[in-house]
C-alpha cells in the first residue's frame, strides 16, 4: 500500500512503515519491486514443475493426492498396501516416498474393489 505524503512516499506493510522513499526513486522502487515479484513467482513455478518431474510425493503430498489424511498413509504403507521407497538423503530413518502410478494404482484396485463388492 503507498500512503503519498508532499515530497515523499511511505511504503508500508501491514501497518508497519518500512521505509520513506524520496518521489523520484519512487518509480524506480516499484518497477524494481514488481520485477522481484515477477522473479520470485517464476522461480516458484520451476520449484513446483520440477517437484512434480521427479514423478515422487513425500507422505503430505500422496496424502493430499489420495484426499485422505497423512496418519491414513503411514497406516496403509504399515499394513503393506501401498507401495513406497525410503529416502534416506534427509534422515537416518528415511522419509516415505511415493510414485503417483503407484498411488493410481491403490485406488484403481480400491475402486476396482469397491464397484465389485456392490
Amino acid at each position: 500500500m503507498y500512503e503519498v505524503v508532499t515530497k515523499y512516499i511511505r511504503i508500508t506493510s501491514n501497518g508497519k512503515t518500512n521505509e520513506i522513499i524520496a518521489t523520484e526513486d519512487v518509480s524506480r522502487e516499484i518497477e524494481r519491486l514488481r520485477e522481484e515479484n515477477k522473479r520470485l513467482k517464476q522461480e516458484l513455478a520451476d520449484k513446483k514443475e520440477k517437484k512434480q518431474d521427479s514423478g515422487f510425493l513425500n507422505t503430505n503430498e500422496a496424502a493430499e493426492y489420495l484426499k485422505v489424511t497423512p496418519q491414513h498413509v503411514r497406516n496403509l504403507v504399515n499394513d503393506k498396501k501401498l507401495v513406497f521407497m525410503r529416502d534416506f538423503v534427509k534422515t537416518s530413518s528415511g522419509r516415505l516416498m511415493f510414485k503417483k502410478k503407484a498411488l493410481d494404482s491403490w485406488i484403481e484396485g480400491r475402486t476396482n474393489t469397491k464397484l465389485a463388492v456392490v
